[in-house]
């Protein structure tokens, strides 16, 4: 049995970027506050400036976009910065930050099977072929209709050939008049 899997374009990325960095630096800002709010600097705040500094820094000076931030690190680091803060709210909401960063940009992979779809959803759906009332790739977009008149168009994020285009089209055609 034929299985097909296509790795969908995340659209919304940039926009996941964007907050993500409002979030870290609204922390950046926030916790050297914090720390040096009482105006005797500790060594717990000293190491929590450090701390910082070396999550952030080479963030920064590697400004090129092909080296994409790794807000994992950065949600990690803030954690640890707060958890030495002894605040402990935060960190959590850091960390859980850090989660729905990764849940968001994850790999988007659909495949299509003769039994059912799997769906790139959090948590994964699979869906039967009666779900849908088409299902077309064409210029590099897949297209699907549902019976439930609801139709996703969603970029792949690999370039597929005219022959693997119309050899899909063919298999869903084929699931789908079953």
């Amino acid at each position: 049995m034929p299985t097909y899997r296509f790795l969908l374009r995340n659209e919304r990325r940039k926009g996941y970027d964007r907050i993500s960095w409002l979030i870290v630096l609204i922390n950046f800002v926030a916790l050297p506050a914090v720390a040096l709010s009482d105006g005797v600097a500790s060594t717990t705040d000293v190491l929590t400036l450090v701390l910082l500094s070396i999550a952030l820094l080479p963030r920064l000076l590697l400004r090129s976009w092909k080296n994409r931030v790794n807000f994992a690190v950065l949600f990690t680091s803030l954690s640890i910065a707060w958890i030495l803060q002894q605040f402990y709210l935060p960190a959590l909401g850091s960390l859980f930050f850090g989660f729905l960063y990764r849940i968001a940009t994850r790999p988007l992979p659909v495949e299509f099977t003769a039994a059912q779809v799997k769906f790139p959803s959090f948590p994964p759906r699979r869906l039967d072929w009666e779900t849908f009332s088409n299902v077309v790739l064409k210029d590099g977009v897949l297209t699907i209709d549902f019976r439930n008149n609801r139709l996703m168009q969603q970029p792949v994020e690999t370039p597929v050939s005219r022959e693997e285009e119309e050899e899909f089209n063919e298999f869903c055609r084929q699931q789908l008049h079953r």
